[in-house]
């Protein structure tokens, strides 16, 4: 989901989605920071189980590929080309309905991976068709027989009741550009995410693009505004100020250190977006939540053995309600925080468009 998406520890320069259920027109909602996105519409009138989209580093140049692009009830594809690296590499998203024809996505693919260049391709998704089953043997030589190679071969869906599965993959022609691959421990559904890391320069002329730069943030919620209004008060009460520069100097470098006692975020937090600098319904009440949600998460991973695959039910079924209801927590406190500034700025057109923008991802960011 978006909201896991948002708290990541690592950045990555890629992100791709599968099962988005939405539509492009609708990409503005679900903006990461320091990411260009590009979205494919569901196909219409399904509500769930349609729809891929891409988060792309603001860095990398890239074109969508719309003629490896596509949407149907068979297969949905999602293609882009990065163009500043030393070499254009091709990245792509699959998603194919598990209700789809199996015959039928088996000719797509074949006729993709034909068409695709023979090396810099890289094509992750959700096949819904398990490597680890006996019955896979045209997957195997669809991708083995165009010199793609998978990247993952521990399960990445795991359903209480189910046994678990290798339906989701990273497939590359340029296996020798491969450094590390496999699956993140955090389970945000029924899948787990999925990730690889790739051995790519940027070309000689785009090399201002990476930028190693880090600005301090500041956190002006209403608690550090009452803790500095305490702590201005009482140290202007003890400060002697004389009506001249000296005096004007001891004031300023008491009110920038203060500032920065009060509101200065810690560089810890603003290593995950959990915190009101990003999300500013996000309360400590909350981070402290997701972390009880991902303690109760690998308590029930714990119960998962070879002989227990779907683990202790009663464990999973605490974890399953503690994550429902933190999600309706959060959409709460987001959609009271937003109430709330538009009830602030009733009669204030301006005001009002820079909410709503501020919703849509649009907002202007201020450093």
């Amino acid at each position: 989901s978006h909201a896991e998406l948002s708290i990541m520890k690592n950045k990555f320069d890629i992100i791709t989605l599968a099962e988005t259920n939405i539509d492009s027109t609708h990409k503005c909602l679900f903006n990461l920071p320091g990411y260009q996105s590009v979205y494919q519409s569901k196909i219409a009138h399904k509500h769930k189980g349609s729809g891929l989209g891409m988060h792309i580093n603001e860095t990398f140049i890239y074109d969508t590929l719309e003629d490896y692009s596509t949407c149907s009830k068979d297969v949905e594809t999602l293609f882009i080309k990065i163009t500043n690296l030393s070499e254009p590499v091709i990245v792509g998203v699959i998603y194919r309905p598990p209700s789809g024809n199996l015959a039928n996505f088996y000719s797509y693919y074949d006729d993709l991976l034909e068409k695709l260049p023979s090396s810099n391709v890289i094509i992750s998704g959700d096949f819904n068709i398990n490597l680890h089953g006996s019955a896979n043997s045209e997957y195997e030589d669809k991708f083995f027989g165009h010199g793609y190679t998978p990247l993952i071969s521990i399960a990445t869906h795991l359903k209480p009741g189910c046994t678990a599965s290798c339906i989701d993959n990273i497939f590359t022609n340029s296996y020798e550009n491969v450094t590390v691959s496999g699956a993140c421990e955090n389970q945000v559904s029924h899948h787990f995410p999925i990730f690889c890391f790739f051995k790519y320069r940027y070309s000689s002329d785009n090399s201002h693009c990476i930028v190693d730069k880090v600005c301090p943030k500041y956190d002006y919620c209403e608690t550090n505004l009452i803790k500095f209004k305490h702590v201005i008060e009482s140290k202007l009460e003890n400060l002697s100020l004389s009506i001249d520069e000296t005096g004007f100097c001891k004031f300023s470098d008491c009110i920038k250190t203060s500032i920065d006692d009060c509101f200065l975020a810690d560089p810890e937090m603003m290593k995950t977006r959990r915190n009101r600098l990003m999300n500013p319904w996000i309360t400590s009440g909350i981070i402290a939540s997701i972390k009880r949600k991902d303690f109760l998460y690998k308590q029930w991973k714990k119960t998962v053995t070879k002989h227990a695959k779907e683990g202790d039910l009663s464990v999973y079924t605490k974890y399953k309600n503690y994550r429902r209801n933190l999600k309706f927590i959060i959409s709460n406190a987001k959609k009271s925080h937003y109430a709330h500034k538009f009830e602030k700025a009733n009669g204030n057109s301006k005001m009002t468009w820079k909410i709503i923008n501020e919703i849509r991802g649009k907002a202007k960011s201020l450093n």
